[in-house]
């Protein structure tokens, strides 16, 4: 039993489907909520910036970015269509006015366009992490911002739910894969474990001139 739930929650993490979405995408709510703030509180947009997260769940800490700075424009990329489908529907107002653009594919985004990249819990489903940072710095301005929201090597090892669908590599394996990518490493922050929650670590990464 325990070794079917492992599964269930492992692939669920990965892309939240079917008819646990909602339920999971709530969960990851509060179990994130500590880490989220303290990757929000790293973002410093400037006036008229461009942010794109990369997996946004169902976009509950979406109004947390917004009131960052009134001329933002928040972009967001999630490969789970239930996930979009619930974001769009909540935001639906932020969307029609322009400020919110949510995709399911972020191929037509052009290089270049978009300052700050913000990504939480993600980067443990990425198979091949250089094409996933090539195309973070095909994106993002010269200069640009790479803010990663993940919890500790050692912790996740530890836990059920990442033995399937989770790919783990240790702090010092992505500190080189960033580097191999010409992203420089400027701050790492540690976050305390919360009631409910697993510590956290947060990274900014500064995208090559």
């Amino acid at each position: 039993m325990k070794s079917w739930l492992g599964k269930v929650a492992g692939s669920q993490l990965r892309q939240p489907h079917g008819a646990l979405a909602n339920l999971v995408g709530r969960i990851m709510n509060r179990s994130n909520r500590s880490l989220y703030a303290s990757v929000i509180e790293s973002l410093h947009p400037a006036p008229q910036a461009t942010v794109l997260e990369i997996g946004f769940g169902n976009g509950s800490h979406f109004p947390m970015i917004l009131r960052l700075e009134p001329t933002l424009r928040l972009l967001g990329v999630e490969v789970s269509p239930e996930m979009h489908r619930v974001a769009s529907k909540t935001h639906h107002a932020d969307i029609a006015s322009g400020r919110v653009k949510l995709l399911l594919d972020h191929a037509e985004l052009p290089d270049g366009s978009v300052d700050t990249v913000l990504a939480v819990n993600v980067i443990y489903f990425w198979p091949n992490p250089e094409e996933n940072l090539a195309e973070i710095r095909r994106l993002l301005k010269p200069g640009g911002r790479f803010v990663i929201g993940i919890r500790p090597y050692e912790t996740l090892v530890a836990m059920p739910f990442t033995k399937t669908g989770f790919i783990l590599r240790t702090e010092s394996e992505w500190r080189e894969q960033l580097r191999l990518a010409g992203f420089v490493l400027e701050r790492e922050e540690a976050v305390p474990a919360a009631a409910g929650e697993l510590p956290g670590l947060v990274w900014t990464a500064i995208a090559p001139l």
